[in-house]
């Protein structure tokens, strides 16, 4: 029974103890002694004081790819941001291929070797921050041995962002806020 519930009845209990032991010809045959409880409005009903307070949720990041539909490079680390993660991600780019049409189009999925010119890194000094949808899973393409067939797994932001620097070249599908819901790795074999 709740406590507000309790102390009601506890009251009606006394004004009707008080009103009978005065006594008398004078006391009305019923009385009715209504009680209410005003809660505060800064405590919740589960609460115990002090412990209440306003919480600040922080603010959601801002991509820094906003209107692109894929990204493409090397995932340098990930990081939270507030309850968003966020992937770090150093630009690459294929010599072949305008960044316009990687921006709308993406790359084909496909294995490289490292050392190679077929991929370049377009700068050493700037990354880029891309806040992931919640839910997100990235597929990680790995190679066990010069030769051998593709392993691919899912794998979360921090998995992809821990994984061999050879096997985080990644193809980042984007949504229209630039955040990133998806992607897929260039194995680096």
């Amino acid at each position: 029974m709740p406590s507000a519930h309790l102390a009601r009845l506890a009251l009606a209990a006394l004004a009707c103890a008080a009103l009978t032991a005065c006594g008398g010809p004078d006391v009305p045959p019923e009385v009715v002694v209504t009680v209410t409880a005003n809660p505060s409005p800064s405590r919740s009903a589960g609460a115990s004081p002090g412990t209440a307070s306003p919480t600040k949720k922080a603010a959601a990041p801002k991509s820094e790819v906003k209107g692109r539909d894929y990204d493409f490079g090397l995932v340098q680390s990930a990081k939270k941001v507030g309850d968003t993660d966020v992937l770090v991600l150093d630009r690459w780019t294929d010599p072949k291929v305008d960044d316009e049409v990687v921006a709308k189009q993406g790359l084909p999925v496909t294995s490289w070797r490292v050392g190679s010119d077929r991929y370049v890194n377009q700068n050493d000094k700037k990354t880029f921050d891309i806040p992931v949808r919640e839910g997100t899973t990235f597929l990680l393409h790995h190679c066990t041995a010069a030769g051998e067939p593709l392993q691919t797994r899912s794998v979360t932001t921090k998995e992809l962002a821990d994984a061999p620097e050879v096997d985080r070249l990644l193809l980042v599908t984007l949504d229209g806020s630039g955040w990133a819901t998806g992607g897929e790795t260039f194995a680096g074999c």
